[in-house]
């Protein structure tokens, strides 16, 4: 009787250990629906949520994360997104202002955020440390809301959203832009709405 009983626990610790080591096709499924699950959830849960176990920290990472407005206007927001470029890469809004060197955020440490390759809307507003040309910040291939306004040091031309293929909405007002506007004929399938003002 001692021997059934105790090969019982042994055959149900097998069956585990073999459900444990069945390829990886079984953890990569978990992962995966995971992060579907994790998909319905607000940025700051998810962050949350990925410190449960592994499986969770790796299905935040695969997690497309719902658009909501992440503003990126200070210190303690800049680390924040530092931190998200390795947590969580796909991130889909980013919202950039009053990024200030002196503040110890340092804008040409901007290039962290061509890490968010599924970012679908970007705004960047009242950037008066960024001085310069930025190509990172027009490298998106998924980015359909592009604004840019109160930035009269950022210089980017027309011809710099060429490779925003899926840009739908543009908005530009009190930046400085150029460029010739025939370099939009190659956002004549997706762009829907443009507004440009000095």
């Amino acid at each position: 009787m001692n021997s059934s009983a105790s090969s019982a626990p042994r055959s149900t610790h097998e069956h585990e250990m073999c459900l444990a080591l069945d390829d990886n096709t079984t953890e990569k499924g978990r992962i995966d629906e995971v992060a579907i699950i994790l998909s319905f959830l607000p940025r700051k849960d998810i962050m949350r949520a990925r410190q449960v176990c592994t499986t969770w920290r790796d299905a935040a990472m695969k997690t497309i994360v719902p658009l909501c407005e992440f503003r990126v206007d200070s210190v303690r927001a800049y680390n924040a997104m530092r931190a998200m470029s390795t947590s969580l890469p796909n991130l889909q809004q980013i919202s950039i202002c009053n990024i200030n060197a002196s503040n110890g955020e340092d804008p040409d440490d901007i290039n962290i955020i061509s890490i968010f390759r599924n970012l679908r809307s970007l705004d960047i507003w009242r950037h008066a440390s960024l001085n310069g040309r930025y190509p990172v910040l027009f490298n998106f291939p998924l980015l359909e809301k592009l604004s840019v306004s109160d930035c009269r040091y950022l210089k980017w031309d027309l011809e710099m959203l060429q490779g925003l293929t899926s840009l739908k909405e543009l908005d530009c007002t009190r930046s400085l832009l150029t460029g010739n506007l025939s370099s939009l004929g190659a956002l004549k399938d997706s762009l829907e709405k443009v507004r440009l003002c000095s």
